[in-house]
């Protein structure tokens, strides 16, 4: 069966000219024999591990953050779902895993988690779990579930390509929700003889993609039909905002909140808040970054001069007053600009001006008044060094 990583994983060493030795190799989960749970376990402690490969093909939002949400949540009369995630604009990850060593659960994982789709919102925001305070809004949260409008995803060492042919299938038959499904492969890689190194190692990539796409849907509702003088009149709507059906070419992204939209939401937050986002905003502007809009942020990137790419996504500010960095992405970002920065400096301080936990991904929180002072003063020179380095 055909995968997108190779069978080996290699070892190098920058220091030496010597030749990269291979350190890993693939064994499906039947080779290592692993338990049935060992995906769910994984994917529960390191939503990462799906939410990653969603996010760099544009399935997922770049401002959003997602955590673990519940393990095991039961649908009433269908089953439970493997791993329940959750984003900070509200979004619903519904994730089921499927090992190699069960190759004929193919139709029914697919035909689950649809299922469980489906049935999600009769399980209505009172059956499902707390939603984490300071995380997400759980108004946000409860619209994402009244418009089925879910991150649906299939894990599994050994996925198939006809896998994605029968997703397009069976997601088709639901063409009027605006759900997309990954199905994100989870390659483990054992250590070869006389290598040495972590046990196993999990390589996550997007093996196939069926997404939403907003299209012209028309209902007709047959339910009201009526019965006069011999004829029958039927209710017809048009709805611009549903969804059609798209396989795994060009992915879309999920539609951005307006300005209207985030400043109408953060003035319910505190005087404080809003004050120092006002702050802060106009801080960004002084400093020559551009802003625009994601699903539930407003996003500062910094322009390059001419037609080069911008560096996009220096800080982000959440509808609910948080501001967030992500510094691992950020010097992603940097290396395909050709800059080799490191952002652990930045990171540093943006950890001490947000007060956040240190081992936290994406440092986040609200800035107080001394809080802005050290944000600012972190932020001005990281944009100030990595212009240096673009002149």
């Amino acid at each position: 069966m055909p995968r997108h990583v190779g069978d080996h994983l290699y070892s190098v060493t920058a220091e030496k000219l010597e030749g990269p030795r291979a350190a890993y190799k693939f064994r499906n989960a039947r080779e290592l024999r692993l338990p049935e749970r060992f995906f769910r376990d994984a994917i529960a402690a390191e939503p990462e591990l799906v939410i990653g490969p969603c996010r760099g093909s544009e399935l997922v939002d770049e401002d959003e953050a997602w955590r673990w949400w519940a393990t095991e949540q039961n649908v009433k009369g269908i089953g439970s779902i493997d791993v329940l995630l959750l984003s900070t604009a509200g979004r619903i990850g519904i994730v089921e895993t499927k090992l190699a060593t069960n190759p004929g659960r193919r139709r029914e994982v697919l035909a689950q988690v649809l299922d469980y789709a489906a049935h999600l919102p009769r399980v209505g925001m009172e059956g499902l779990p707390d939603v984490p305070e300071g995380f997400a809004d759980p108004e946000d949260v409860a619209r994402h579930v009244a418009e089925r409008d879910y991150l649906l995803v299939i894990a599994g060492d050994e996925l198939e390509d006809r896998m994605a042919s029968l997703s397009a299938v069976l997601l088709g038959k639901h063409l009027i929700h605006p759900w997309s499904l990954a199905l994100v492969e989870l390659s483990p890689y054992a250590t070869v003889e006389g290598a040495s190194g972590p046990e196993i190692l999990l390589v996550p990539s997007l093996r196939k993609a069926v997404i939403a796409e907003s299209r012209n849907v028309v209902r007709i509702d047959t339910r009201t039909a009526q019965y006069e003088d011999n004829r029958v009149t039927v209710n017809v709507s048009f709805n611009i905002e549903e969804a059609d059906l798209e396989s795994t070419g060009g992915l879309v992204a999920r539609k951005a909140m307006t300005e209207e939209e985030f400043w109408t939401r953060l003035r319910t937050q505190p005087a404080e808040t809003v004050a120092s986002v006002e702050n802060l905003v106009a801080f960004g502007e002084r400093l020559g970054l551009v802003k625009r809009w994601g699903a539930g942020s407003m996003i500062f990137d910094l322009p390059q001069a001419g037609a080069s790419p911008p560096l996009e996504g220096v800080f982000f500010i959440r509808k609910g007053g948080e501001v967030v960095v992500w510094p691992n992405t950020l010097e992603g970002r940097l290396r395909r600009l050709g800059i080799q920065l490191d952002t652990a400096r930045y990171r540093d301080a943006v950890v001490e001006a947000l007060r956040c936990p240190p081992d936290r991904r994406e440092p986040s929180g609200k800035l107080d008044e001394h809080g802005l002072e050290l944000f600012q003063e972190a932020t001005a020179a990281f944009v100030a060094e990595v212009r240096s380095k673009l002149e």
